[in-house]
């Protein structure tokens, strides 16, 4: 059963985010290139790098090639459980957060750059974080943290919601 859960959310979160269909003049539709940027609100992304511009909650998901490793390299049982808390804890935070009306979003790619309303970057390394989760508000400093550990009261807080 987890598994099966699993892999729907996976498809559906990489139909989501990675392929978009555009309709040309003459109404074909056409995938775009690889390379090509696509942007939602004030989050852009391409192959290597996501941009967040806005005040978001990032997490932090393994790109196709470390899950396929992953499952390679994990019986089954272990992989499905490493699978279930990938899915779980930023499921249940993304919950909280809807009902606080913050952003949220998933990133699997290698750099995530986080522009603050001064327009001062900050980059980070996916893999080299610290943690699975990012508060991001453009006025403070990001809080890099686990999605397991995410707390309402400190995300109220941070985000300055009463």
């Amino acid at each position: 059963m987890k598994k099966a859960l699993f892999y729907i959310l996976f498809i559906v979160l990489a139909g989501c985010g990675n392929q978009q269909q555009n309709e040309t003049e003459s109404g074909k539709q056409e995938i775009p290139k690889e390379k090509e940027i696509k942007k939602v609100d004030a989050v852009v992304s391409d192959d290597s790098t996501m941009t967040v511009r806005e005040n978001y909650v990032i997490f932090f998901w393994p790109d196709s090639k470390e899950i396929e490793e992953m499952q390679a390299n994990n019986p089954e049982d272990v992989y499905n459980e490493i699978v279930a808390d990938l899915t779980w804890y930023p499921g249940i935070a993304g919950e909280v957060l809807d009902t606080l009306n913050i952003k949220h979003t998933i990133c699997d790619s290698k750099f995530l750059v986080l522009v603050k309303s001064d327009k001062t970057e900050i980059k980070l390394i996916r893999k080299e974080a610290g943690g699975n989760m990012v508060l991001f508000h453009v006025d403070k400093e990001p809080i890099i943290s686990y999605a397991n550990l995410f707390d309402e009261q400190e995300a109220k807080e941070y985000f300055d919601i009463k």
